[in-house]
């Protein structure tokens, strides 16, 4: 009598969609030195601080070399990505090379994939790679599907193009040796009310009849 219950109504719940890939280099010059301990593992930890400064999001991983490689789909579980990272050394890619543009296709194709309107591409290499022109081609088509392509450069004197392509993604620019992700931050927690959606995960309630009575 106090609340008798026989039916479930779905409520739709709010979450917050911020879709954010990780693009991270394993091209040779990633080894290098002139940051300390090496451009890999600077480029590690820049994600690892990225990760924790955002509140509400959602993250994947993936790899380049000559190929691209998803090591973590996009996931509320950041848990995922923060056990997987120490396993991310070079020799986990079967070949060499720097297709930087490959590694932006496939970043583009899971968000649409995935059926997201909108996401941040980050990107932690120190080059360009082998082929410029189609890198800033798809930095372009990642722009007109509303996803921005940031860039997170890993050596210390810094490439010159590399600013090119987060202009041209309407995305920011930073570099690993000043250690400042903020800009990276700000841009990425920028939550408008448009990403704020209901979530096709319905809650089930139990409906009270107590009323009736």
């Amino acid at each position: 009598c106090a609340g008798p219950s026989w039916k479930k109504l779905e409520i739709p719940t709010f979450t917050i969609e911020n879709p954010n890939m990780f693009v991270l280099s394993l091209a040779q010059d990633m080894q290098l030195t002139d940051v300390t301990p090496s451009r890999l593992d600077r480029a590690k930890y820049a994600i690892l601080d990225i990760i924790d400064g955002v509140e509400q999001g959602q993250f994947g991983l993936e790899v380049y070399s000559q190929e691209p490689y998803v090591i973590s789909p996009i996931t509320d579980d950041v848990n995922l990505i923060k056990n997987i990272m120490p396993q991310i050394v070079p020799n986990i890619v079967p070949d060499n090379g720097d297709r930087l543009d490959r590694a932006i296709d496939l970043a583009i194709k899971r968000f649409v994939n995935a059926g997201y309107s909108s996401g941040n591409i980050i990107l932690f290499t120190s080059d360009v790679g082998s082929r410029f022109d189609l890198a800033l081609e798809l930095v372009e088509k990642a722009k007109k599907l509303d996803y921005t392509v940031n860039v997170v450069d890993t050596s210390f004197l810094g490439n010159e193009k590399l600013p090119i392509l987060a202009e041209k993604g309407n995305g920011v620019y930073t570099s690993i040796k000043n250690n400042d992700i903020k800009p990276i931050l700000k841009k990425i927690s920028d939550i408008s009310e448009e990403k704020t959606k209901l979530s096709k995960n319905l809650r089930s309630n139990y409906v009270d009849f107590g009323y009736y009575l």
